[in-house]
C-alpha cells in the first residue's frame, strides 16, 4: 500500500501566534514532524498543507513538498476532514493518506511505521494513549459506580485513511478503524502556550540527559 504523508500547518492560530512555525528545540515546531516523517519507511512521499508562503518555504527547506491549500480551507473553524478531502482530490498514485498534526512534535518515526503496519485490511487507524481511570463510569446494581477498564483517547498525532474508504464516504471512525496506542511521553499536543512550554522543558531535559 501506497500510503503519503500530510502534514496540515496553517500559518493562523486562535491561542499561540505562528504556532506551526514557533520555536522548540531551535527547530520551527511543523519541522519535528517532517523530519519524523523523512525518517520513517512507510510513508512514499510528505506533503505540508498550508496557504502559508513562509510555513511552505520551511516544509521545502526540510525535505517536504508544499501542497498550496486554498485559503478558505484554512480558517479557525475548517474540519480536518476538508483539508484532507483537499489532498485526495489534488494528489493522485497512492492509497492512503496519513494526517500528522504539527502539534504533536514527540510522535516518532516507529510510530509512524507501526502505525502503518497495523492498517490490514481495515479503513482506518488513529492513535491513542491511555485516558484517566476515573474518566467515565458505569451504573452498577443499587447505582454503585464501576469504572470503564481499559479507555483509550486520541491523542492526536496519527489519523490514517485509505483512499477507498474515503470515497466510500467513511472518516477514520465510522469504518474498520484500529487504535495505535502511544504512551503519554509521546503523546502532548501542543494547543495552547502552556503546552508549547512543557513541549519546551520536555526537549531540555532530553538534551541534558
Amino acid at each position: 500500500m501506497k500510503i503519503i504523508g500530510l502534514i496540515p500547518a496553517r500559518g493562523g492560530s486562535k491561542r499561540v501566534e505562528r504556532k506551526n512555525i514557533a520555536d522548540l528545540g531551535g527547530e520551527p515546531l511543523v519541522a519535528w514532524s517532517i523530519v519524523a516523517a523523512r525518517e520513517s519507511k512507510s510513508l512514499s512521499s510528505i506533503w505540508v498543507s498550508t496557504e502559508d508562503p513562509q510555513i511552505g518555504d520551511v516544509a521545502r527547506i526540510r525535505g517536504a513538498t508544499h501542497l498550496v491549500r486554498p485559503a478558505e480551507l484554512a480558517r479557525d473553524d475548517t474540519p480536518m476532514m476538508l483539508v484532507v478531502q483537499h489532498a485526495f482530490e489534488v494528489l493522485t498514485n497512492f492509497d492512503a493518506i496519513m494526517l500528522l498534526q504539527p502539534t504533536s512534535p514527540f510522535r516518532t518515526a516507529a510510530d509512524i511505521d507501526a502505525a502503518a503496519a497495523i492498517l490490514g485490511a481495515g479503513d482506518a487507524v488513529v492513535s491513542v494513549t491511555d485516558a484517566p481511570d476515573d474518566l467515565v463510569f458505569e451504573l452498577g446494581h443499587a447505582g454503585r459506580l464501576r469504572p470503564f477498564q481499559r479507555l483509550v483517547q486520541c491523542n492526536g498525532a496519527i489519523y490514517l485513511l485509505t483512499r477507498d474508504a474515503f470515497e466510500r464516504g467513511l472518516d477514520w471512525y465510522s469504518g474498520i478503524s484500529y487504535a495505535y496506542r502511544m504512551p503519554k511521553e509521546r503523546s502532548l499536543d501542543i494547543d495552547t502556550p502552556l503546552d508549547l512550554e512543557i513541549a519546551r522543558m520536555m526537549v531540555q531535559a532530553q538534551f541534558r540527559t
